[in-house]
């Protein structure tokens, strides 16, 4: 991808580069994409084989939340588990929509707009399971990044910094 050009040994400078920028780093980032969507979409398989419809029994998240809040690999300082039992019914829509974002993450490799509802879904999402599980996901949140356009970016910060400057 374009941000290891500065560290290959045989890189190439000026227009020799210059042209490259299309299909070369296009598949490397199209290929990161389908796999953090893969990750998701076959979550949500899994979890349908082997729970079935079990999956959005009422109990279920819950149980799961005091599972997690109670294991001896975590801190038992978020007693959010426990509060939510008393409102278990209202648990299996929320587990419903996380299961339908987990297979429309897909649509956010292919489409613009979808792509920040999705991602900003899951960025609330893993940021929710800390305070409810005990669990976070770090590494799931950086692999977002791999959906930014950088490039993008880096023409926006030029505009302002050019902007700001002149």
């Amino acid at each position: 991808v374009p941000c290891g050009d500065g560290f290959a040994l045989g890189r190439r400078r000026g227009r020799e580069s210059a042209g490259r920028e299309g299909w070369v780093y296009g598949y490397p980032i199209l290929l990161m994409r389908l796999l953090v969507a893969w990750m998701y979409f076959s979550s949500a398989l899994v979890k349908l084989r082997v729970a079935g419809l079990r999956y959005f029994d009422a109990d279920n998240l819950p149980a799961l939340f005091i599972f997690h809040s109670l294991d001896n690999l975590h801190d038992t300082q978020y007693r959010l588990a426990f509060q939510l039992a008393e409102y278990r019914q209202l648990t299996p829509p929320l587990v419903a929509l996380v299961l339908l974002w987990e297979l429309l993450f897909p649509l956010a490799v292919f489409s613009r707009r979808a792509r920040w509802l999705i991602l900003g879904f899951g960025v609330l999402f893993h940021v929710s399971t800390v305070f409810t599980m005990n669990l976070f996901f770090p590494f799931h949140l950086a692999m977002y990044l791999v959906f930014i356009d950088w490039q993008a970016v880096a023409d926006k910060a030029r505009g302002w910094r050019l902007g700001a400057g002149g």
